[in-house]
């Protein structure tokens, strides 16, 4: 299945092209993500684009395809180019390690975003901007035991590499089943991608004629989920909820699909917020070292919203938050 990057996200980066066009950088910096097929790293990097044009500052992205030595071998690459600033959106919390070590000799401060690093890693992070994601994955159970009518069979997918805040998701998520009559009969390791999600519940939904839902940690997985069940015509029985609310996840919950809801993290905000926090650093202005912004339930009743407008969704159901400029 084709992935589909919505047009808003695209419009921000072919402005961003011409971000310095006229304008002298304030700062150099250099940014990696993991995956660009991927539309939660295309929003971060859609993020970062976005403050980078409104303050001045010459990006250099590059993406690391999953491969823990290629985001080692791109920060080496940022650091021999004396970059100002860096802002890594790692692979798993133990591979940024190596990279955080090696911009703290340089002396070159780092911002991460969504996964946060190990114990040891987070001595070395000038900023980590990430999202509650035990709350997060507390909603989604909480939306799953609603729209299973409190009860059912569930399988959930975990991803398959180290990662604290994915631990904190289906911390979460298993708390808020935790005494209803919703169990989890299975639990599957993807790789974040929905290939990956196909191929894995594929058997497993042969396996267990009875199944009633499925949780996915990642939007990714759960349009392979969403593969998965089509193609074994078992979309009016299952129900799927999505941590992750992208365009194909959104479009899904929109059109009445398998996917019935999900729970939002705003990837554009924390790119947003990494580069405003990265200029206050090397200004000298204190700033919070994490960083936690909301997430929020997604449902038939206001996706309209999100689609439109996710600046506009983060600030009417956020709790307050204001959107970073």
């Amino acid at each position: 299945m084709k992935r589909i990057v919505s047009c808003s996200v695209m419009l921000v980066l072919l402005l961003a092209a011409f971000s310095t066009v006229g304008l002298a950088a304030t700062y150099q910096f250099g940014a990696s993500a993991y995956d660009p097929k991927i539309e939660f790293n295309v929003l971060i990097e859609a993020g970062i684009r976005e403050m980078a044009q409104k303050y001045g500052v010459d990006v250099n992205m590059v993406y690391t395809d999953l491969d823990a030595e290629k985001e080692l071998q791109a920060t080496e690459r940022f650091i021999r180019m004396k970059k100002d600033a860096l802002i890594i959106n790692p692979l798993d919390s133990e591979s940024v390690y190596p990279s955080l070590v090696k911009a703290k000799q340089a002396n070159i401060p780092v911002a991460i975003t969504d996964t946060a690093p190990n114990e040891e890693g987070m001595k070395l992070v000038s900023v980590l901007v990430t999202s509650d994601n035990y709350d997060g994955g507390r909603k989604a159970g909480e939306l799953m035991v609603k729209v299973l009518g409190g009860k059912g069979n569930i399988v959930m997918t975990e991803y398959e590499f180290r990662s604290a805040v994915m631990d904190q998701r289906y911390a979460g998520f298993l708390d808020a089943i935790k005494g209803t009559g919703v169990k989890v009969i299975e639990r599957v390791g993807v790789d974040g991608t929905r290939e990956s999600a196909l191929a894995k519940l594929t058997p497993i939904l042969a396996k267990h004629p009875d199944l009633d839902g499925i949780f996915c940690s990642q939007g990714d997985p759960a349009i392979g989920a969403l593969a998965a069940v089509e193609a074994a015509g078992r979309q009016k029985k299952i129900k799927i909820i999505s941590f992750d609310v992208e365009s194909e996840v959104a479009q899904a919950i929109k059109r009445g699909s398998a996917i019935v809801a999900g729970v939002t993290q705003f990837p554009d905000e924390m790119g947003r917020r990494a580069v405003v926090e990265l200029i206050n650093v090397l200004k000298g202005k204190p700033v919070n070292k994490t960083i936690y912004l909301p997430v929020l339930p997604v449902t038939r009743e206001n996706i309209d919203l999100l689609i439109k407008d996710r600046k506009a969704f983060l600030e009417k159901y956020g709790g307050g938050y204001k959107v970073t400029n």
